[in-house]
This record gives C-alpha cells, structure tokens and sequence, in this order.
C-alpha cells in the first residue's frame, strides 16, 4: 500500500521512532509521526533528526506545493489520526514561508507564490505556525501548541 511502518522496508529497527509512518511519492519521502507532544520547533528537529537516520539529508516539515501532494498528505495524515498535523509553514519577518525559506500564499486570495489551500478565514491571526486542518486546508496556529506533523524529504 505504500506505506512503511519503520522508514525503511529491508528491516524492523524503527529507525523513524515511535509512532511514525513513511510513505514514498516520486522521488519524496513523507513521515507522518502519530504523536501529539510536540510543538512546531520540536516537530522541525525532530523531522531533521528522522532525515538523518533514514539518509534523507535535508528532511523537514512537509512543504505542500500542489494538489496532488496536498491530497497525497492530507489523506494519509487523516487516515492515520483525524487530527491537526504541523506542515512545514510558518509567519517569519512578516510574511508566511515554506521550511525551505520560499516564499508562501499569505492568504485564502493569494494566487501569486503558488498552490494555495488556505481554508476561507486563515490565517486568523491566532499563531505564526500552519497546521494541516482535518478538512485538509490549511490554517495558523500558535507554534508552542502540541500536534501531530509531517516531515517531508528526499527518498534516499
């Protein structure tokens, strides 16, 4: 189905830790981690750290820059937990980036910096960190929340 319960198919050490999930698309590894203790900054290291022990360099929180990925996302998030999950998307020198540094829709109307799925009234205003919504649009939360996230990376 796609899906790889340890980040890496040849064996069961769990390299991805506790709780996560990793599912290739193209040439993109995507680690979907079930747990509900982290806020944006820890869910970011953490994802950073799960790259490391699969050979993923650069792994972070998901950036969703088209439809395809956004339903290949949502729907595996939400299958595993119908829960808000971290993305890789926070307000930063005021405006709203990618973990890449690449610039972001600010909002619900911005047809201009790409794929967009802001739900109608975000961001609100109530946090400077996105999450995945479990409509899958996209909404701000503060960032010392606790949520599920996604991390996103080369598939090594």
């Amino acid at each position: 189905d796609g899906t790889d319960n340890d980040c890496d198919p040849s064996n069961d050490d769990d390299e991805c830790g506790a709780n996560c999930q990793a599912a290739v698309s193209g040439s993109r590894i995507y680690v979907f981690c079930n747990r509900t203790n982290r806020n944006y900054s820890q869910a970011s290291s953490d994802c950073a750290g799960i790259g490391t022990a699969i050979g993923s360099t650069g792994m972070g929180l998901a950036s969703v820059n088209s439809l395809t990925e956004q339903n290949f996302v949502s729907s595996r998030a939400q299958a595993i937990s119908a829960s808000d999950w971290w993305f890789g998307l926070s307000f930063t020198a005021g405006s709203w980036v990618w973990a890449d540094g690449t610039d972001a829709p600010q909002n619900a109307l911005d047809v201009t910096h790409g794929y967009n799925n802001w739900f109608t009234t975000e961001p609100d205003g109530s946090g400077n960190c996105a999450r995945l919504l479990t409509t899958g649009q996209w909404g701000d939360r503060a960032c010392n929340d606790d949520l599920r996230y996604v991390c996103e990376g080369p598939n090594p």
